[in-house]
């Protein structure tokens, strides 16, 4: 095709060259024997006119060549005008009949694939977890989210929503020949149609949450849903715990003795809980557990392992208590916050109950003072007590 053109093209320029020359010659007459010699030198003339009229004429048209955009004279044509022209033509003469053909299939391919983007079709599945599967916090906490997703938008994405709020995206990065084989109609676009991610549900609260999968297309559009709802609790935790000290009604007298010395043990199957102490329903503050207990391990083997130092001590003053009866409350709470286990002693504080004596020795009962003259009055004795 393209050296068609080219020599289509220089077949125009060379006939528009060469045409009035041989016009011009095919005009000539012809000289014959019966022509009278002075009727001969006549025609000669006439010719060599004619022939210099249609040269004149030939060398006019040749040298006002009318290209599309303007007239350029004949000396302003070169070589390389004349390539350029001819490149030009061949550029868009080029294609051959096989790629215009490629370039129509192609367009006609374009549409089609634009007719499906917009109006795109597929399916989704959530193969793991099944509905209502229970996790408990913290034993089982790993959510295994698994399944796949067709369809012919080759662009679509998969996104994660978790009680309504959107988690991220999910990629598909497993094969699914199964998937495939049900649906070959989406195989070339999501040859991969397999999904497998995993979420920690140990932050959930206790309650029912949905999980929800959106396929979604290039242009945002959701093209189908998958829903599934499961569980989550907290692990109940068991233990024991013990006051050792004070014993219950022990008496604090102020101030001989304020410093109350509370000592015991707690255990459970929670190695994160804590102990906590309480005055009269006020949190006071947590209590370490530094001590060993063998004894208590002894009798409680099955946690051992988790809380190997059972043993507390904390001393406090109980100064500042007012007289009456005090409760001294312990708390076992598990990692979650839920009370395990209580223990409460009560107490009691009083204050000491002093002796003494004391005398005035002057004045004495009934003096009389006159004024101005004996104003002074002179007070004199003793005081004694056990405080």
């Amino acid at each position: 095709m393209r050296k068609l053109g080219v020599s289509f093209i220089l077949a125009i320029f060379m006939f528009s060259v060469f045409y009035p020359a041989i016009y011009a010659m095919e005009n000539i007459p012809t000289n014959t024997n019966e022509t009278i010699p002075e009727k001969e030198e006549m025609i000669e003339i006439e010719n060599e006119e004619e022939i210099k009229t249609e040269e004149k004429t030939t060398q006019e048209e040749t040298e006002n060549i009318v290209f599309p955009e303007n007239r350029v004279e004949k000396e302003e044509i070169t070589e390389n005008q004349i390539e350029n022209v001819i490149s030009n033509t061949t550029q868009e003469l080029e294609m051959t009949p096989e790629e215009d053909v490629s370039e129509i299939e192609e367009t006609v391919s374009n549409e089609e694939m634009k007719t499906v983007i917009e109006n795109p079709t597929g399916a989704i599945c959530i193969d793991s977890p099944i509905e209502n599967t229970m996790y408990t916090n913290p034993d089982n906490v790993l959510l295994t989210l698994s399944g796949w997703a067709v369809s012919d938008d080759e662009k679509s994405v998969v996104k994660l929503y978790v009680n309504g709020t959107y988690w991220q995206e999910i990629k598909r990065e497993v094969m699914r020949n199964d998937v495939n084989a049900v649906y070959p109609q989406y195989a070339n676009t999501t040859e991969k149609a397999g999904y497998r991610f995993v979420i920690d549900v140990s932050t959930f609260p206790e309650g029912r949450h949905e999980i929800k999968l959106e396929q979604v297309s290039r242009y945002g559009k959701v093209i189908n849903t998958e829903t599934v709802r499961i569980n989550v609790k907290q692990k109940q935790y068991t233990g024991a715990i013990c006051i050792d000290s004070p014993i219950e009604n022990t008496m604090y007298t102020n101030p001989d003795n304020v410093l109350l010395t509370l000592s015991g043990w707690a255990v459970s199957d929670d190695e994160k809980s804590v102990v906590k102490l309480y005055v009269n329903g006020t949190y006071w503050q947590e209590i370490k557990r530094e001590v060993m207990r063998n004894d208590v391990n002894a009798v409680y083997p099955q946690y051992a392992n988790t809380t190997e130092k059972a043993g507390y001590r904390f001393v406090f003053d109980v100064s500042t208590f007012p007289e009456g009866r005090h409760e001294i409350k312990l708390e076992q709470v598990s990692r979650y916050g839920k009370v395990i286990n209580t223990e409460t002693v009560r107490i009691n504080v009083k204050q000491k109950q002093y002796t003494g004596a004391i005398c005035i020795d002057s004045p004495i009962e009934n003096t009389m003072y006159t004024n101005p003259d004996n104003v002074l009055l002179t007070l004199s004795g003793w005081a004694v007590s056990d405080d």
